[in-house]
């Protein structure tokens, strides 16, 4: 029962990444940059974007492995995958609704396209790996934390590049003329460099509230 749960959850998420891409893509689409709603290809440069594309390939990943080996236990690379992934999107439900909201306002935060990459999708995300079946395949090694330190990797390779960017390019101009279009660096770059910290920590966090929920799910 629960891997057809499982695998109702991954082609929910393929859904709605591919809703929020067309709303995104559509030459209907509204640009919004208040909103960080832009059109087309302009929209990647978002981690919100970003994690949620990531979360919907990797269900994409899941379903054709499922339908080649048909079977649901994927093994190490699988669960890694999915955790990143779950982890990712927790990164972008929380940024949204702890820092961006409360600074541009919430309103804006779930409009559109916005509604599924910053809450709905991230929620069905979380919610399918706590019930993901793959660790149960992978013995002793099944609940490692080390596993948690991997959901920290996108956070980091995203911040790094942002980071650099503004480096090379400099921050000065307006949203959404500008490098620093998150606005982290507001308050100077160490103020920046230390949120940077932070969100890949709470990475790693939700990792671990995720696996940790997993447990006590698998243990029932």
């Amino acid at each position: 029962m629960r891997k057809k749960i499982v695998v109702i959850l991954n082609v929910i998420l393929i859904i709605l990444m591919s809703i929020g891409l067309f709303l995104m893509f559509s030459k209907h689409a509204q640009r919004s940059p208040e909103a960080f709603i832009e059109r087309g290809f302009r929209n990647f440069r978002y981690f919100t974007v970003l994690s949620n594309v990531y979360s919907g390939l990797v269900a994409v990943a899941y379903i054709i492995l499922l339908i080649c080996r048909g079977k649901a236990k994927d093994g190490t690379l699988m669960s890694i995958l999915k955790l990143t992934s779950a982890a990712a999107v927790g990164v972008t439900f929380t940024v949204v609704l702890v820092f961006l909201g409360p600074l541009y306002g919430y309103g804006r935060m779930y409009k559109n396209a916005n509604l599924i990459f910053h809450m709905i999708m991230p929620l069905v995300a979380m919610i399918e790996f706590v019930v993901f079946p793959a660790f149960e395949s992978e013995k002793g090694n099944a609940f490692s934390l080390k596993k948690c330190l991997y959901a920290g990797i996108p956070v980091v390779l995203y911040g790094s590049v942002y980071l650099i960017n503004i480096g090379l390019g400099g921050s000065d101009g307006t949203y959404p003329n500008t490098n620093d279009f998150y606005g982290f660096l507001r308050w100077g770059y160490l103020a920046g460099i230390l949120i940077f910290v932070v969100i890949v920590l709470m990475a790693v966090g939700i990792a671990c509230l995720l696996r940790w929920i997993k447990k006590k799910l698998i243990s029932l």
